[in-house]
């Protein structure tokens, strides 16, 4: 999109005209034609126009019917008319008429930003002169309180004397009308349509801020540097998970992307708003980039300069570390030392002597902590630590298999971020290339193997480990989940039992054991090593869902909630939210069960990227009068994230018939009974597949089928209560062909 006259007519959309009523002050102004701004996120009419007195091209942006909100517009518009920076729009007039305002700007000739991107990406010196003119304009409408709000590259031109330009500010009420209809209808929209430069908190509904904009600039100079987007080649559910799951650093980064470039960036899109760089400090960060070919001689960056000349001086006049370390401090604090308290902890860092051993051990105490109780903060700590030695030594076996098992757990914790997964993958096929008579390596290697569904191997792998490392708790843990997942439930409770009497801090295995128990029908003994699980480590919540699970299923259900609220005031997350939905579910309390499963998929709360959260969510909602529509569309959103899934692993006969039964919820029974047969050919001796089959010929309609492959599945593990407390299947147990 283009609201101005441009080299390449393609780029200018004129509409129909639908002249707006001008107010007396402006007849003098005879409008010409409608600009398209169809890709913008804000809601304005915007004309080109000839300004008959002074014989010039002018844009008038008309936002009408504003009501109550017109003084707010017309300050805000005022406050956008004061501003100098020559990247800035000069606005010429600014008249209301009743409840419309009416902005007279001027008319540029130019290019297209992303126009120009397509013969000058990566054109490394242009770029940076370029983002540094957008941070110092952007700083000064901060200065006066002002964001910009819709700051992306289809809102940004190069104009014939080679300056870049902002094409218009997106004043508050167009402001949040585009964002909230994005947001709303994400399904459609795809990376050039303003939602690729988001910053993860606005999907949050968080107002724009200077630091929000910072991440929309640092987007905008990765894609004049790369030529593309992040995320180009994704759209709706699967774009915004990427924005809000992952960070810059999992990006595609071409290596003609200088380094200090890459940096710029990575500092300017931090997911954290707090850790991103400010302007003046972007402004600094260019300025450093050239430094034989200043950008600009401001009275702000002469101030960047004269402080970056001071501490310069200040370095040269010290030799020795730790003085120089305590003079930054000064510099930094501008009164004393004592106020630098809170950089003491990285000045310690500093000082301190590195130990590659030191490291190795704090970093798998930081995982195991995190395995235990999974706080983000240790995971973080252990990321650190692996790190700090592969940047010294990038071929250490051990550190990189560890690694593997860091990238493994950032992919399973709560988001489901693909991009995790294939880092995991990398790190455990070089650390076997490296290393595989390391039981961590095979450890890494059989999770990556588990994942993709290729159980034996996975399982051989974690054999292999334990012969190396019989003691390794993470090597007991592993092997437990992959015969838990390979249905080996004997092996596992002999196994788990095994291991929980050889680890006595751990509550892993009492946890696995109590599963296994609790499939073989002993729900006292599973109650027995949930609780245990509990005593252990009373901080970790997994087994307080659990017991509630296994509570429930034996009619005791307000001990299964008092767990559940338990469990909720320690650390609210998405497998409580799952229990407490599940219970919800089966009592027939379908509103209740709706609320649970929607926080469950929260971004906030829940795991946004799992689709098996927004399969459950989506169930519960087909069974709430009125919510079908919104039932349907989290079948959607469960399917586009599934299909993920079965990418990586084709052949999994379990998420197979997930899909079927998705597949029948959507309305594709053709699919759904293609899907279904698929899985059961896969694994004929399982009872899942058969229920699931039951589910979708009854939603099909084919009540006979669905009676034949209820029947099949009797003659297996048959889930007896996940078919009683169904409502799909209320109609075929009444069926008087149905024999219990």
């Amino acid at each position: 999109m283009s609201i101005v006259d441009t080299n390449n007519k393609n780029d200018t959309v004129e509409l129909a005209v639908d002249a707006p009523t001008l107010p007396p002050s402006l007849l003098h102004y005879e409008i010409r034609g409608q600009i398209d701004t169809s890709l913008s996120s804000s809601a304005f009419n915007l004309y080109q126009a000839w300004d008959s007195v002074l014989r010039r091209q002018v844009l008038i942006k008309v936002m009408a019917g504003l009501g109550a909100n017109l003084e707010a517009m017309l300050n805000e518009a005022r406050l956008v008319a004061s501003l100098k920076h020559s990247s800035f729009f000069k606005i010429h007039a600014l008249e209301q008429d009743g409840d419309s305002l009416f902005i007279v700007m001027e008319a540029v000739q130019g290019t297209p930003l992303r126009e120009w991107i397509k013969n000058h990406r990566g054109n490394e010196k242009h770029i940076i002169e370029y983002v540094y003119h957008l941070a110092a304009a952007l700083h000064e409408a901060q200065a006066v309180g002002l964001v910009h709000g819709d700051l992306q590259s289809a809102n940004l031109l190069i104009d014939q004397s080679g300056k870049i330009r902002i094409l218009h500010f997106a004043l508050r009420q167009d402001r949040n009308v585009g964002e909230l209809q994005q947001l709303r209808q994400f399904q459609q929209v795809d990376a050039y349509q303003g939602i690729a430069y988001l910053a993860p908190e606005r999907f949050s509904d968080v107002e724009p801020s200077p630091s929000s904009e910072v991440f929309a600039l640092g987007v905008i100079t990765y894609e004049m540097l790369s030529g593309e987007l992040p995320f180009a080649n994704l759209n709706g559910l699967a774009l915004v998970a990427a924005q809000v799951q992952t960070q810059s650093e999992q990006w595609t980064w071409s290596s003609s992307i200088s380094l200090k470039a890459k940096e710029l960036i990575l500092g300017m899109t931090k997911r954290d708003s707090v850790k991103r760089m400010s302007y003046l400090e972007v402004m600094q960060a260019c300025q450093e980039m050239r430094p034989d070919d200043p950008i600009s001689v401001s009275a702000v960056s002469l101030q960047l300069n004269a402080l970056q000349a001071q501490l310069d001086g200040m370095a040269r006049q010290r030799r020795k570390k730790i003085a120089l370390i305590l003079a930054l401090v000064v510099a930094i604090s501008g009164i004393g030392i004592w106020q630098a308290k809170p950089y003491w902890p990285q000045i310690a860092k500093a000082l301190k002597p590195y130990s590659e051993s030191r490291e190795m051990e704090q970093g798998i105490a930081a995982l195991s902590s995190y395995a235990q109780v999974p706080i983000q903060d240790q995971l973080d700590k252990a990321n650190e630590h692996f790190e700090r030695i592969l940047q010294r030594s990038p071929n250490n076996a051990k550190a990189v298999a560890y690694m593997s098992l860091v990238y493994m757990s950032k992919y399973n914790n709560e988001k489901r971020d693909e991009t995790w997964m294939q880092k995991a993958k990398a790190s455990a096929q070089q650390a076997m290339s490296l290393d595989p008579n390391l039981a961590i390596s095979q450890i890494a290697n059989a999770k990556v193997l588990q994942w993709h569904h290729r159980m034996q191997e996975a399982l051989n792998a974690t054999d292999t480990a334990l012969r190396l490392e019989p003691d390794n708790l993470i090597c007991w843990i592993n092997k437990a989940r992959i015969l838990l997942e390979m249905g080996k439930v004997n092996d596992l409770r002999k196994f788990a039992e095994d291991g929980t009497k050889k680890f006595q801090d751990d509550r892993v295995l009492p946890e696995l054991n109590g599963v296994a128990l609790g499939t073989l029908g002993d729900q006292k003994g599973a109650e027995e090593a949930y609780r245990l699980s509990i005593s252990r480590q009373p901080d970790s919540v997994n087994a307080y869902s659990l017991l509630a699970d296994v509570l429930d299923e034996q009619g005791r259900v307000n001990e299964a909630m008092q767990f559940l609220q338990q469990g909720l005031q320690i650390r609210p997350n998405a497998q409580l939210y799952g229990a407490f939905g599940r219970i919800m579910f089966r009592k027939r309390a379908y509103v209740e069960a709706a609320d649970a499963f929607g926080k469950a998929v929260s971004p906030q709360k829940g795991v946004f990227g799992s689709y098996f959260r927004w399969y459950q969510y989506g169930e519960a909602l087909m069974w709430v009068p009125g919510r079908e529509r919104d039932g349907i569309e989290a079948f959607r959103n469960a399917k586009t994230l599934l299909e993920i899934r079965l990418t990586r692993s084709p052949d999994d006969a379990f998420i197979m018939s997930h899909m079927a039964f998705i597949q029948a919820r959507l309305g594709e029974f053709s699919s759904a009974k293609q899907t279904i047969h698929r899985a059961i050919e896969i694994n004929t001796e399982t009872a899942n597949s058969y229920l699931f089959g039951a589910a979708v010929y009854e939603l099909a309609g084919d009540r006979e089928t669905a009676l034949k492959m209820i029947a099949l599945a009797r003659n297996l593990q048959f889930p007896t209560a996940e078919f009683a407390s169904n409502p799909i299947f209320d109609g075929l147990r009444k069926d008087h062909r149905y024999h219990p």
